[in-house]
């Protein structure tokens, strides 16, 4: 069975962008604000990107869904950062709905193959180096019938807490980092079609909770936080923060991560150490000065 990976790269689309970006006017100043993409880009090449080459098994097709009136300097700038990865194809679309943006890649793999698997991950998140090994692993034993879900729920979270970046266990069930689906005939979904909150309730699935899975990633232009702003405070706290503070007393006081999680973390994800991936999130601390340094300003 073959793997596809499915990447929202600042796409003008309304799964992403919900209804607060309604034109292509609003998605220039908002969406596509210079230091916006700073952030994005800062995060996808040195936390998403190098998760995708470190994978120990390389055989599978990740697509980066992007829209073609996206200003001409981010085209030409995620095209440099990914030619060096082959397994990255951009995939330029006029769509606004994920439905019809996908519906060609979702068809076209299951041509050869009866089954295909397809999973999603955001450009701000991080893969395990074992993901697609254990997928494939999983799946090569399996016999899931399209409309099967994947989950591996344990990861890691990246976060602002007093002004410093720290980590800690994060562990949601239907988790959209990395969340994946059978796809064949009688089911021809994207990942993106899915409410992954409401998987466990509406399609038989395999969790596996053994390991560390994924790094999400809370920063300064979330999308979850919304297009009011340009740029958010995330060292303000907020629910998700407090929740991680009440399970993390440790952290609470003052511990950047919690003990014996480091080791954990350098572990499962080969391409950077924890102490280097909090090193890139806190420099989203500045926008403009990664915007200016990339030419955007």
């Amino acid at each position: 069975m073959r793997i596809y990976g499915h990447c929202r790269f600042s796409w003008f689309g309304i799964s992403d962008t919900g209804r607060d970006i309604s034109d292509l006017e609003t998605a220039q100043k908002v969406l596509w604000h210079p230091e916006r993409m700073a952030v994005r880009f800062h995060l996808f090449e040195t936390i998403m990107l190098p998760s995708i080459r470190a994978q120990t098994d390389s055989n599978f097709v990740l697509y980066l869904i992007v829209s073609e009136d996206m200003p001409q300097v981010y085209h030409e700038r995620l095209a440099a950062v990914t030619k060096t990865t082959p397994m990255v194809e951009i995939l330029r679309t006029s769509e606004r709905d994920i439905a019809r943006a996908l519906r060609p890649a979702i068809h076209s793999s299951i041509e050869i193959d009866p089954k295909a698997l397809h999973f999603r991950i955001d450009d701000d998140d991080a893969l395990c180096s074992t993901y697609i090994a254990r997928l494939r692993s999983i799946i090569d034993r399996s016999g899931f019938d399209p409309g099967t879900a994947i989950s591996f729920p344990k990861g890691i979270v990246s976060f602002f807490h007093e002004g410093k970046a720290k980590h800690a266990e994060f562990y949601k069930t239907y988790v959209a980092a990395g969340l994946a689906f059978v796809v064949g005939e009688g089911y021809r979904r994207n990942p993106f079609q899915v409410q992954h909150r409401q998987v466990g309730k509406r399609q038989p699935s395999f969790v596996d909770p053994t390991f560390h899975a994924f790094q999400v990633t809370w920063h300064t232009v979330n999308n979850t936080k919304g297009y009011n702003r340009i740029v958010h405070d995330h060292t303000a706290g907020g629910t998700g923060i407090d929740r991680l503070l009440r399970n993390n007393p440790d952290i609470a006081e003052g511990a950047i991560v919690p003990a014996g999680l480091e080791p954990e973390i350098e572990a499962g994800f080969e391409f950077a150490d924890a102490k280097g991936l909090r090193a890139m999130l806190e420099q989203t601390l500045d926008a403009r000065s990664l915007a200016e340094s990339f030419g955007f300003l």
